[in-house]
C-alpha cells in the first residue's frame, strides 16, 4: 500500500442498478462492511435486487447527487454503473469527500480532469474495469508476459489483436440487441478510431466504413476499428524492441451487421443530437432485452509474434459466455470485472491515482480466478502453425 493512501472504510456505494449490475455486486456485499445501492428507480432496484438475492442485505436509497454528496464518507468507495457522460461528476465528488472511485467506462479528458488530484490526495480512481474495457486489458497483459518469457528479449515483429461484443444468442434481423443504452452505442459509432496495420496509423472518421469480415473458432463475423488504440501500446507495456506490425482494438457485430444497420448509419451522418436521441429511443423499442431473451458476450484477444518473417508465438485468450434465467452475460462479466477492482481497493491493495484495470499479471491472474468461479470460464488457445 502506498504510503498517502486513504485507507478504504469499508463502506461501498453502488449507483446504478441497470443492465450492467448483476452477480459481482453479490460479491461486494460479501466483503465490505456495508453496501449502499443508489437509483432513481426504487421499484427497479427493489427488484433487481430480489434477483439476485441481496433483498436483505443492501440498503437502498433515492438517488440524486446531493443526497449521494451528503452520503459519502472518506475512505467511502463509490462503484458508478450509470452512463459515461455521468462519470465525470462522480469522480469530482469522491474528490470533494476524499472517497475511492470506480467505473467501467472510458477515461476521457472529462473523467481525468476531475480526478487529476486523486493521487496528491492518497485517492484511487478505478477506470476501464468491465468486460470491454476491463477483461480484455487483463488478457493483453497477460499475453504480452507470456511472449516475453518464452521467447527471452528476442527482437520480434507482432500483431495484437483484441475484439469484444455483445449481442443476442439467437440472431434477429437487426443483428443486434441493446445491453446498454442505446444512445451510447450510437455514440460509440461516431467516435473516430486509429489503430496499427501494415506497421501504418490507420485512421477512421467513421469506423461503420471500416468493418471486415472476422472469423473466431470458424464462427464468421463482422468487426470494425474502437476509438483510438494506439495509446493501449503504453498501457499495455509492450517492449520497445518490438516491431509492432499490428495493434487494434476493435468491436464485434454478428454477421450481417452492417446491411441491418445501413438506416441506422443514415442518420448518424446526419450529425443532429435530436436525430441521435429519436433514434435511440425507437431501437429501445424495437430491440432492447426481454424476459427470456439471451444475449452472448464474445471477447477474443490474440498475440502473435514473427522472427525474421516466420511465425514464432501465437496464443489467445477466448471469453464466450451465454446469459441465463438470472442474469445476462454483459451483467455477469461487467459487473464480476468491477467487484475484483473494488474488493483490492477494500483490502487496500491498489495505488492512490488513475488506474486502467491492472498490469500486474498476478493480480490479472487472481481477478480470472474469481471471475471463474463465478461462471465466466476463459480459455487460452496456442494457435502457432
Amino acid at each position: 500500500m502506498n504510503k498517502n493512501l486513504i485507507p478504504a472504510s469499508g463502506i461501498v456505494h453502488w449507483l446504478g442498478t441497470g443492465l450492467s449490475t448483476g452477480s459481482g455486486l453479490n460479491n461486494v456485499v460479501q466483503e465490505s462492511k456495508k453496501c449502499i445501492v443508489w437509483n432513481r428507480n426504487i421499484t427497479f432496484a427493489e427488484k433487481l435486487l430480489a434477483k439476485l438475492g441481496l433483498e436483505d442485505r443492501v440498503e437502498i436509497r433515492q438517488y440524486t447527487l446531493e443526497n449521494l454528496k451528503q452520503s459519502l464518507k472518506q475512505g467511502d468507495i463509490l462503484v458508478s454503473m450509470i452512463p459515461a457522460n455521468y462519470q465525470a461528476e462522480g469522480a469530482a465528488v469522491c474528490n470533494l469527500k476524499e472517497a475511492h472511485f470506480v467505473s467501467s467506462s472510458y477515461l476521457n479528458p472529462a473523467t481525468s480532469r476531475a480526478a487529476n488530484l486523486a493521487q496528491e490526495k492518497g485517492l484511487v480512481v478505478q477506470l476501464e474495469t468491465g468486460l470491454d474495457p476491463g477483461i480484455d486489458h487483463l488478457f493483453a497483459h497477460l499475453l504480452i508476459e507470456d511472449c516475453r518469457q518464452e521467447t527471452k528479449g528476442a527482437d520480434l515483429s507482432i500483431k495484437f489483436e483484441s475484439f469484444c461484443g455483445g449481442f443476442p444468442a439467437v440472431t434477429n434481423d437487426f443483428r443486434y440487441k441493446f445491453s446498454w443504452a442505446p444512445a451510447g452505442v450510437l455514440r460509440a459509432l461516431l467516435s473516430p478510431a486509429q489503430h496499427i496495420e501494415g506497421s501504418k496509423i490507420i485512421k477512421t472518421e467513421k469506423p461503420w466504413l471500416a468493418v471486415k469480415n472476422y472469423t473466431i473458432k470458424e464462427e464468421e463475423l463482422e468487426c470494425y476499428p474502437n476509438r483510438d488504440s494506439l495509446p493501449y501500446m503504453d498501457i499495455y507495456q509492450l517492449p520497445k524492441h518490438w516491431k509492432i506490425e499490428k495493434f487494434v482494438r476493435g468491436t464485434l457485430r454478428l454477421k450481417g451487421w452492417k446491411t441491418a444497420w445501413q438506416e441506422v448509419f443514415k442518420t448518424l451522418e446526419i450529425g443532429s443530437e435530436e436525430n441521435l436521441e429519436n433514434l435511440a429511443s425507437e431501437l429501445t423499442n424495437l430491440y432492447s432485452y426481454q424476459e427470456k431473451d439471451y444475449d452472448r458476450v464474445l471477447l477474443y484477444v490474440s498475440l502473435a509474434a514473427f522472427k525474421d518473417s516466420q511465425k514464432i508465438w501465437h496464443k489467445a485468450f477466448v471469453l464466450d459466455l451465454l446469459g441465463d434465467d438470472k442474469e445476462s452475460a454483459m451483467a455477469k462479466t461487467v459487473s464480476g470485472t468491477v467487484a475484483c477492482s473494488v474488493c483490492s481497493i477494500l483490502k487496500n491493495e491498489t495505488s492512490a491515482g488513475i488506474q486502467l484495470a491492472t498490469n500486474n499479471t498476478q493480480k490479472a491472474k487472481q481477478c480470472l480466478d474469481r471471475l471463474s468461479n463465478g461462471g465466466v470460464k476463459v480459455h487460452l488457445l496456442s494457435l502457432l502453425d
